[in-house]
């Protein structure tokens, strides 16, 4: 026996459409009011978390943190690793975030489809992580470079920041 398929209709198309839409929107709701999005560790970030979880320190990937602008406007920024109670390390990759070790400030880079000055993501991130700071939150920036580099120095760096 042959089973005929049946087309569905422009309008069952767009409804499932519109409810495929909705269920995503919801969930990543959910996401952040849980504070933890499920989106895997990228490979430095993997580095990072095995380093700690050799030393057997606690900490979750891609915690939302709430903050406050300088405009006193309330936002979320999710962070790469977050050990309680307090503690965050970000990872910085060398394109993405242009370390001045490599990138002029009015070197462009792509971000999000548009291209910016190094030295415009240098301030818009020194001034989230500022008011970040301001909560009581300790923050460490591991550059890619030296997590690729100098493994070893890194290392101790991370675990003396983690078991303050």
């Amino acid at each position: 026996m042959v089973r005929k398929e049946k087309k569905s209709s422009e309008e069952t198309t767009q409804k499932i459409s519109k409810t495929c839409s909705k269920i995503k929107e919801l969930s990543q709701e959910n996401l952040y009011k849980s504070g933890y999005n499920q989106i895997k560790p990228n490979k430095r970030e993997s580095q990072i978390g095995q380093i700690l979880t050799d030393a057997e320190i606690r900490f979750k990937f891609h915690r939302i943190i709430e903050y406050q602008t300088l405009q006193n406007e309330h936002r979320k920024k999710e962070v790469d690793l977050f050990i309680r109670p307090k503690k965050i390390i970000e990872h910085n990759g060398t394109y993405n975030h242009a370390d001045p070790r490599k990138y002029k400030s009015d070197d462009l880079i792509r971000e999000h489809g548009k291209m910016i000055k190094a030295s415009e993501i240098w301030a818009r991130e020194k001034i989230i992580l500022k008011q970040i700071k301001k909560q009581g939150y300790k923050i460490l920036v591991i550059w890619e470079e030296d997590l690729l580099k100098d493994v070893e120095n890194t290392t101790k760096k991370i675990l003396k920041f983690a078991k303050l």
